[in-house]
């Protein structure tokens, strides 16, 4: 579920960003300007058609009504529950915005919701319904805070000409980001020089961000990935640091593996049976296996707006037998054991397969209900009232015990100070572990060989390929929508889409057939 906003070449400032903006003590709107306060939207798409017209056949089982994920490739529209969820979840971000603007901008949600249905606003009637505060450009803002224009521009002044400006000068946000880092790392230096830096005590914060995957991960993605050899190795850097008191994870993800889930979530239990207290604060998602890694922690802390969940599990494959008899691609096999092709692309599961598949998703889902139901002392059947792949926000999970606290990051890190002991006017500082490296300490790695770059095989989300192979680029497909929550990348699709039809006609020309598995842990 997104804000609905309007096209980024017309120039208009969406919900989402009017939201930001609503924060301040004063909002200005050039003459031109418009804001597109147009409500949430959420168009999600179903490619079970198009999979059959190719000759694919999903083969998933879910757990249970409301797990959603597999829904794009399995079904043509919305189920009940589907519709139910995404219903829910949208009615719930969208009260939270306008009841958020109305508060802000001192108006009822009654006034706010007027303004939705009649967006988009020009300045004149955003001016007209309180929304903004005045309609100017940005050069009379600067003059009326007393700033030069001229300032404005000049981000890289050195410091001595800004000391004799006669007008403040201003700093964009990058630009305040680093010089406020300069001061810390300068703070780091000299604590390091004078041996504080191993005596203060500090609050560790480890991320948990992107994909959970297991492993290392692969090192030419450019997509965020949560691998579980990484964040283990993370934490453990963490909880064996005698200076370290607390540790806040930040988990910001869609989900991915249950066993690199399981994994890490594992490292939060071994630093809790330390004596280190640890807070999860939760991002824009802690979905699925992001929640998993969260039952590990002391307290859970989540934004009103955080996708929480879903508690629930899918398990299958892509048949795709007849997509290869029409491509005349022939595929042999040797197995040895009586499932040993279990996951074999170019064959349909057997109803013996089809027994231990569900059996399979049904364990993940039980363990995953019977971590939630420890973590959050709940009983089982309670958690599973809430669970069957119900997807959440942080506020309504907050109110059916599902989190601990609203909040940032902030709120975590103060929490986990309170929890080690620490006095309320001496609050450790939040220190990420490890340290993040330099560009050049990067570039020494893969110069070093220890890091994959440029000529190393492509992994799509745990299938390394030698060659080109049936399932790489429908893995690579795959992931815009699986892990997209409902709302892919429509675009991004469609070029996997293309890639597809390149690809399989590269499969025509192979003199040897491939027999490759597809995994879906979660």
């Amino acid at each position: 579920v997104q804000p609905a906003r309007l096209g980024g070449g017309g120039g208009g400032v969406g919900m989402q960003q009017y939201f930001l903006g609503a924060h301040f003590d004063k909002v200005f709107m050039q003459p031109s300007g418009m804001i597109g306060l147009l409500g949430v939207h959420n168009p999600t798409f179903f490619y079970k058609k198009l999979l059959a017209k190719i000759g694919i056949e999903p083969e998933f089982f879910k757990y249970f009504e409301y797990k959603n994920a597999p829904n794009s490739l399995t079904e043509e529209g919305y189920t009940d529950a589907h519709r139910q969820q995404s219903q829910k979840l949208a009615d719930s971000i969208f009260e939270q915005l306008v009841g958020t603007i109305a508060t802000l901008r001192s108006k009822t949600t009654a006034q706010i919701r007027e303004c939705v249905d009649a967006a988009p606003l020009n300045a004149a009637s955003a001016l007209s319904a309180g929304l903004i505060d005045g309609v100017l450009y940005t050069d009379q803002v600067l003059t009326m805070a007393g700033v030069s224009s001229a300032a404005s521009t000049s981000t890289t002044q050195p410091a001595a000409l800004q000391q004799q400006a006669i007008t403040p000068n201003i700093l964009n946000m990058r630009a305040y980001i680093k010089a406020t880092q300069d001061k810390k790392d300068e703070s780091s230096i000299a604590d390091g020089l004078s041996g504080r830096a191993k005596l203060e005590p500090k609050i560790a914060l480890v991320f948990a961000c992107g994909n959970i995957m297991r492993g290392p991960g692969d090192a030419n993605s450019t997509d965020p990935q949560a691998a579980s050899d990484t964040v283990a190795a993370a934490m453990r850097a963490a909880y064996t640091d005698p200076s370290v008191k607390g540790i806040v994870v930040r988990v910001d993800s869609r989900g991915g593996s249950a066993v690199a889930s399981d994994s890490i979530r594992r490292e939060l239990e071994k630093a809790r049976s330390l004596g280190l207290p640890v807070v999860v604060s939760m991002g824009a998602y802690a979905a699925s296996g992001g929640y998993y890694i969260a039952t590990g922690a002391d307290r859970i802390v989540a934004q009103p707006g955080t996708i929480t969940g879903s508690i629930g599990a899918f398990f299958g494959k892509l048949n795709m037998q007849k997509l290869f008899s029409n491509l005349g691609v022939d595929v042999d096999e040797i197995a040895i054991g009586k499932d040993a092709n279990f996951m074999n692309p170019a064959l349909p599961l057997s109803a013996s397969q089809r027994t231990k598949a569900e059996k399979t998703g049904r364990q993940v889902y039980d363990d995953f209900v019977a971590l939630v139901a420890d973590a959050r002392k709940l009983s089982p059947q309670e958690v599973d009232a809430l669970a069957r792949g119900r997807v959440w926000t942080g506020a309504q999970a907050h109110s059916l015990k599902l989190v601990d606290v609203l909040g940032g990051l902030k709120t975590a890190h103060l929490l986990a100070a309170k929890l080690s002991g620490a006095e309320d006017d001496k609050v450790p500082r939040l220190v990420e572990y490890p340290k993040a490296l330099s560009l050049a300490e990067k570039f020494a790695m893969v110069l070093g060989g220890r890091q994959k770059e440029g000529l190393a095989n492509v992994t799509y989300h745990g299938i390394s390929d030698d060659d080109v192979n049936s399932s790489s680029f429908v893995a690579s497909f795959l992931s815009h929508i699986l892990l997209g929550s409902g709302s892919s990348d429509v675009m991004a699709a469609w070029t996997e889409i293309g890639k597809m039809g390149v690809e399989m006609r590269r499969v025509r020309q192979l003199s040897q057939s491939h027999a490759v598995s597809l995994h879906y842990d979660d």
